[in-house]
């Protein structure tokens, strides 16, 4: 809008500006051929008269003067006749000959050079009043600074009026985008205003229901993944119930129900949109971390693994699912059952952090991470599946937390998983 006001000023400026100077100049020269007319008229009137009969050239000028106009005759004795006006170089010019114009204030005023009855020379002198041509020449200029001044400001209202019609649409395509990032996948817009913004609220349109598409196809694609595990579960379930040890039936039956409990989580996140899915409920990280460790006690036995927990603070309250947040602790744990030698030892720590939240933190003492990218989502370099660690790392940010992955004090392995309280922001930079 203002690119538009300076370029319709600076170009009516270019125009205004000899448009004032040619009106000026059309008027003012009006004015001379009105005095010039006049003055060739005066010269044959002095061409009557006798250059010594002052008194009866003076008569014949009073005679013959217009409205608007004082004549006067210039004699070689130096004698002014008529209206008094200055002797100038224009008047020696005039005896000489030559015709001129002379601006005398603000009036314009002619000599031309003429012949007394006696043939002396003399010079005749008209001086127009140009006061009506410069009230004219003042009402040009004043209307020609309005179109200067207003003209801009018409341009600036007519392209803020044309833009709108170009920028709203725009805007309402940023809306619509930030409500498909934040996961409203049935946001459309109305292809409005000129021709390339409707097809770009038309492409919109396309893109934001193809990535529908293909969100509903993947995210029934998982659910018949899970749901397909139901049924060697079950059968898993039958045969830990036929197992004679009652110790150890029990034990792979409790492990069983929580994998079907894992199953059915799954399937039920999995079904339902991102939009519609509620707030994490609050879990007891100290308390989630016991209760796997004691599953995960007799295979360290085993192993002749040291475990040890170490817990600090009173409230260790997060903001993440139970379900969620146990397979995290067992990823964490996994990891070191699967990739570190029998017999090597691991420290678990639970922190409170503030103002509120918990911070987990899982050592070991095997041979560390080779690669630092292995939080990476799908990188692995031990044949697994790359995705462990990532879960835990999109579980803590969800809270508000975040992850940190380096070595321990001993040359091992060391992850330090912040979890933000309840009520902390989803999607924060993290403690750890």
């Amino acid at each position: 809008m203002l690119l538009a006001a300076i370029t319709t000023f600076v170009s009516t400026v270019l125009l205004a500006v000899p448009l004032a100077l040619y009106g000026r100049h059309a008027y003012l020269d009006e004015a001379d051929q009105a005095a010039m007319s006049r003055a060739h008229l005066l010269r044959s009137v002095l061409s009557e008269c006798d250059s010594h009969d002052e008194f009866g050239v003076f008569e014949r000028l009073r005679q013959d003067e217009a409205d608007g106009t004082q004549a006067a005759a210039f004699l070689r004795s130096r004698k002014v006749v008529g209206a008094k006006l200055p002797w100038t170089a224009a008047v020696d010019q005039a005896f000489e000959g030559k015709t001129s114009v002379e601006a005398i204030g603000r009036n314009e005023a002619v000599f031309t050079p003429a012949t007394t009855a006696d043939g002396q020379k003399a010079v005749v002198a008209v001086m127009v009043d140009t006061t009506p041509q410069w009230r004219s020449i003042h009402c040009l200029w004043a209307s020609i600074t309005a179109v200067v001044v207003l003209l801009p400001l018409v341009a600036a209202a007519l392209m803020d009026r044309l833009g709108r019609t170009i920028i709203k649409p725009i805007d309402h395509l940023v809306a619509a985008s930030g409500l498909l990032t934040s996961g409203h996948l049935s946001t459309r817009v109305e292809p409005s205003g000129p021709a390339e913004t409707q097809r770009l609220g038309e492409a919109f349109n396309a893109l934001a229901e193809r990535i529908e598409d293909l969100i509903v196809a993947e995210r029934e694609a998982v659910a018949d993944m899970s749901h397909r595990l139901r049924t060697p579960v079950t059968a898993l379930m039958l045969q830990a119930e036929s197992l004679k040890d009652a110790a150890e039936s029990s034990r792979v039956l409790e492990t069983t129900r929580r994998l079907q409990q894992q199953i059915s989580f799954l399937i039920e996140q999995a079904r339902k949109p991102a939009d519609q899915r509620q707030r994490a409920p609050v879990a007891d990280l100290a308390a989630a971390v016991a209760e796997r460790l004691d599953f995960w006690s007799p295979l360290a036995e085993e192993q002749n693994r040291n475990c040890t927990l170490h817990v600090t603070g009173r409230d260790h309250q997060v903001q993440a699912c139970p379900i969620e947040l146990t397979a995290a602790i067992d990823v964490l744990l996994e990891n070191i059952f699967a990739h570190t030698p029998e017999g090597t030892a691991m420290r678990i720590a639970v922190h409170s952090a503030e103002p509120t939240g918990a911070e987990l933190v899982v050592e070991d003492d095997g041979p560390g991470f080779a690669d630092v990218n292995v939080v990476a989502r799908g990188i692995s370099t031990r044949g697994s599946s790359g995705l462990g660690l990532d879960i835990v790392r999109q579980l803590a940010q969800r809270s508000g937390g975040g992850m940190r992955v380096g070595g321990g004090v001993g040359g091992g392995a060391r992850i330090e998983v912040g979890f933000g309280g309840p009520g902390e922001v989803e999607g924060g930079l993290g403690r750890a």
